[in-house]
């Protein structure tokens, strides 16, 4: 389904089933199995979106020093309040750098607010257009430009 589309009345894959990436040759994710063409998609991602990794040696050794365990044994260590600090101010300088972009300087209470938004980012609220567009106009300071569906461009 590469094209989005299924390809009727072909006849039934048989035998084992295969990866599509070796595992010896790339960094792989967890297999996802087409029991139709009898298929494990094992790709980072999705097949919308498949970054492809090779397995160099280079690549190996940063896997082996399993980064992500020590970034979690590290941050599991620290304090709530310094772990609190740290988000916060990586909250506050995202919100610096999205201002930045689009040439603006905010109010303090602006960055506060788009600061306080992305901290909700991991909330699994459902993601509708009325809920991201209450998200945006709590950003948006003039009621005029206030939206009331997803906008079309720039205010």
């Amino acid at each position: 389904m590469a094209n989005g589309k299924t390809l009727d009345d072909l006849p039934a894959a048989t035998g084992p089933y295969t990866s599509v990436f070796d595992p010896e040759k790339f960094v792989t994710g967890p297999a996802n199995r087409n029991a139709r063409w009898r298929v494990d998609f094992n790709g980072l991602g999705a097949s919308a979106f498949c970054p492809t990794v090779r397995r160099t040696p280079e690549v190996q050794a940063l896997l082996d020093k399993n980064i992500l365990k020590s970034a979690r044994e590290f941050i599991a260590g620290l304090p709530p309040s310094v772990l609190d600090r740290a988000v916060r101010w990586a909250y506050l300088s995202e919100t610096q750098g999205s201002f930045a972009i689009k040439n603006e300087t905010p109010t303090p209470g602006k960055s506060e607010t788009f600061a306080a938004l992305l901290a909700r980012a991991h909330a699994p609220d459902k993601m509708t257009e009325d809920y991201l567009v209450a998200l945006q106009n709590q950003t948006v300071v003039n009621p005029v430009d206030k939206a009331v569906q997803f906008r079309s461009g720039q205010n």
